[in-house]
């Protein structure tokens, strides 16, 4: 409860970066430092191709259109309805072909250039004019996919809460040692060795 009510308005986050500016600069963390983005997507793999001799797929004109009209049906039927972040969600969760985010609606956080992702999908959220709610559709080496931006924030403030959290982390935790001492004795500590090569 007292870690929910630490203070990390723009205000706190302004004077954290004020009083810590030539630390966080040392750490390479301006004001200039660009932005953090979470994303959601859904995957709509392509489909069918030609396997070769060296054992690459390789697909056709055909395959890529098909890959596209699936997506494109898919991102209509989703503007058609209640397009919210939250029934983008559910459509990754029932269709995205993406196993590492399905499960929590085509979600990636935390996002920046530097992202491992391939080219086309970092440049769609790299974009110097996208705003939180953008949606699109984009080609990749793995199909198509259906685009969504969650939220974005420079990374110097993400930086500065995070460190605003940590430092009254500390102190509420020192606070509660000094209230509530402990003893320990160590006499009753027994250490252990287990040998696992057996």
């Amino acid at each position: 409860k007292m870690y929910e009510k630490i203070d990390t308005t723009q205000a706190a986050i302004d004077a954290y970066f004020a009083k810590n500016e030539t630390d966080l600069k040392d750490k390479g963390i301006t004001k200039e430092s660009g932005n953090n983005y979470d994303v959601r997507h859904i995957l709509i793999e392509v489909t069918g191709g030609t396997k070769g001799e060296d054992g690459k797929t390789t697909y056709s004109d055909a395959d890529w259109e098909a890959c596209r009209e699936k997506a494109q049906k898919l991102l209509d039927e989703w503007l058609a309805g209640e397009h919210t972040e939250e029934t983008f969600a559910e459509f990754a969760k029932k269709h995205s072909a993406d196993g590492g985010s399905k499960e929590n609606g085509g979600l990636y956080e935390d996002l920046d250039k530097s992202t491992k992702f391939v080219k086309e999908f970092v440049d769609w959220y790299m974009a110097e004019d996208r705003k939180v709610g953008d949606y699109g559709l984009i080609k990749t080496t793995y199909g198509y996919h259906i685009m969504y931006c969650s939220a974005m924030e420079a990374k110097w403030i993400e930086t500065c809460r995070q460190g605003l959290l940590k430092d009254a982390y500390a102190e509420i935790l020192k606070a509660a040692v000094e209230e509530y001492p402990m003893d320990v004795n160590y006499k009753n500590i027994v250490l252990g060795v287990v040998d696992m090569s057996k």
